[in-house]
């Protein structure tokens, strides 16, 4: 582990970064601890009873991320996409020099113009086809109102024994 130069040992703000690793493991050997109990228990009560006791919850919702910083950052919610990480293709803006609250050199705005001839993502607005979630499956009428019933099936067919 490096040090600074006070001495005092540097530690990871956030925790490890394998925790998904461990998470899916952890995953893993409680649902073979659950497929390999063969009692008379309900499914259910197999997931409670064979948990193994190092596998805890961790605090990963957003109410907890406001309090405990418990997850890794990526390059394009540092640019300014949101944690949804919905956009596959982001829509992009012409490059603005007064829009980043930095002073740039010529030498370096060239540079940037160079690495993004196109623009940059704008991430304030929805994806190249992006669109609403479309459900596959609805009862509902064009009124939005749950349609009961349908057409009845029709009679069941007749078996006859063979000749």
């Amino acid at each position: 582990m490096a040090t600074r130069s006070s001495g005092t040992a540097r530690q990871p703000l956030v925790g490890e970064p394998n925790w998904p690793t461990k998470a899916l493991l952890a995953m893993d050997r409680w649902l073979a601890a659950v497929e390999a109990d063969h009692s008379g228990v309900s499914p259910a009560r197999k997931i409670v009873e064979d948990r193994p006791a190092d596998v805890r919850d961790k605090c990963l919702v957003t109410v907890c991320k406001r309090y405990v910083a418990t997850r890794f950052g990526t390059p394009r919610q540092v640019a300014g996409e949101s944690e949804i990480n919905d956009i596959v293709k982001c829509r992009l803006e012409p490059l603005g020099r007064a829009s980043y609250g930095v002073t740039f050199t010529d030498a370096q705005w060239a540079a940037l113009q160079q690495a993004f001839p196109h623009g940059v993502c704008d991430w304030s607005r929805p994806g190249v086809g992006q669109q609403a979630n479309i459900p596959w499956l609805t009862y509902q009428g064009a009124d939005g109102h749950v349609v009961y019933g349908g057409r009845p099936m029709t009679p069941a067919p007749r078996s006859e024994p063979r000749r």
